[in-house]
């Protein structure tokens, strides 16, 4: 019996934008294999996959998709059981990695929780009415063949449409000042904000450790939602 490889709902019973499956035992990476695709260019099967990493893809069954999830891989003995672990974390995400468009540098690429509110707004469910590819796809690439150049533009013109015409303030350029404020304002920890942001660790001891994005979730849900 202590051989056992066990799965086991790791969440509360009832509603809410958190849940997570935990296998432990010999067999969690293997029973992972089976029942995980990873997604990415360089993505790896959970298996082949390093100690206390995140790893984005598809639950599948009989070849079809189940859900879209984040899968962690942590490998024995580093774990509270000293066993392998694998947790499938059903956490809605924004992945920013250089396959889908350049990145200023290495720390750019990072999770991001989608935060209720924008859940709320249809988000999802735009998402997947898009096709494999961008997910603005009429969104043209600029002269330099990035979309983000002329996404700014947009960003740009609906924000001076709103009445903030002072030239100083740079529309697109402002939302993570703005994020930074909400995150100071409502309680985030820094290191976490920091994460979401894509901003540099401060200090070595920053530098330990990592961000389980179930974390990452929780503090950017305590940014409150803003009424339209």
């Amino acid at each position: 019996m202590h051989d056992d490889t066990i799965a086991a709902i790791a969440t509360p019973i009832g509603e809410g934008g958190l849940a997570v499956i935990r296998v432990s035992g010999r067999q969690a990476l293997s029973i992972a294999d089976r029942c995980f695709l990873a997604v990415g260019k360089n993505s790896l099967t959970p298996s082949a996959a390093s100690s206390h990493t995140i790893h984005f893809g598809h639950v599948v069954r009989n070849g079809v998709i189940v859900d879209e999830v984040l899968l962690s891989v942590m490998r024995a003995p580093r774990t509270f059981t000293r066993e392998d672990v694998v947790e499938i974390e059903g956490i809605w995400c924004f992945k920013i990695m250089p396959e889908a468009g350049s990145v200023k540098t290495s720390g750019s690429e990072r999770i991001i929780p989608i935060h209720p509110a924008l859940q709320a707004s249809g988000v999802l469910d735009f998402a997947k009415r898009t096709k494999a590819g961008p997910i603005f796809p009429d969104l043209t690439p600029d002269k330099f063949g990035k979309r983000g150049g002329n996404g700014t533009k947009v960003i740009g013109r609906f924000v001076r449409q709103l009445g903030i015409e002072d030239k100083r303030i740079s529309p697109s350029h402002s939302w993570r000042h703005r994020i930074k404020t909400l995150g100071r304002r409502h309680g985030l920890a820094r290191d976490i904000l920091d994460a979401i942001t894509g901003h540099g660790s401060k200090s070595v001891a920053d530098t330990y450790g990592e961000f389980p994005v179930e974390a990452l979730y929780r503090e950017i849900c305590k940014i409150p939602a803003i009424k339209v």
